[in-house]
């Protein structure tokens, strides 16, 4: 969708993506997942994994990622909104303090997280704390295998680890992956900024089960 310059609000509660789905397949990536998902039996009935991250972090990451890293799709003949849509929130990122950017983003990003609520409270999802697997990708891989009933040999373990497990010995804001390590949003934003989005983001910090210490 997103290469072929269709927007998350084209698809996202549109039934007919429900099409895609049949049993004994493995669906995964999804940046935003299609919230019409929730309609079909076969995703309700499914074993599904949701990983989480701490809503402060994920806004430093995504100012970051508008700004440098995010790739921008090509337009194509009449499709070019998200082209468009991405070229203008990397001149915004560009332009405008990590500050503004965060608290400027932070209600849409609340609005999304809680759309995941039904998925995050359903028994047949295994919540993943970013913070907790992120540094531990073996314990990540583990504990999908298990969720799901699959066996990872040691080799199929190690082989997925040599390209995944991957953290910066420094970070670099350019690079996709920039920097790993939880908490940064402590680092990169000031305790005025930081209390501002516990504000905002209370109701999804709240459903994730992160506090605002």
């Amino acid at each position: 969708m997103f290469n072929n310059n269709l927007t998350v609000a084209s698809w996202v509660n549109d039934p007919v993506i429900n099409e895609l789905l049949a049993e004994g397949n493995v669906y995964g990536g999804f940046r935003v997942m299609p919230f019409a998902f929730s309609k079909s039996r076969i995703f309700r009935n499914a074993k599904k994994v949701l990983l989480t991250r701490d809503p402060r972090d994920a806004l430093v990451s995504e100012y970051f990622s508008n700004a440098y890293s995010h790739v921008i799709p090509a337009a194509s003949g009449e499709r070019a909104e998200v082209s468009r849509q991405m070229t203008e929130l990397r001149q915004k990122a560009l332009q405008t303090n990590i500050e503004d950017s965060v608290l400027s983003m932070a209600p849409n990003l609340n609005r999304t997280i809680l759309g995941y609520s039904s998925v995050y409270k359903d028994a047949a999802t295994l919540v993943l704390k970013y913070e907790n697997v992120i540094l531990d990708k073996r314990r990540l891989i583990g504990s999908i295998c298990t969720h799901f009933g699959w066996n990872a040999t040691e080799q199929l373990t190690t082989n997925i680890l040599g390209w995944a497990d991957v953290v910066p010995a420094k970070e670099n804001q350019m690079a996709f992956v920039r920097k790993v390590v939880p908490g940064d949003h402590k680092e990169k934003l000031s305790k005025k900024t930081i209390s501002r989005l516990n504000r905002i983001l209370k109701p999804a910090m709240e459903l994730l089960g992160y506090d605002s210490a």
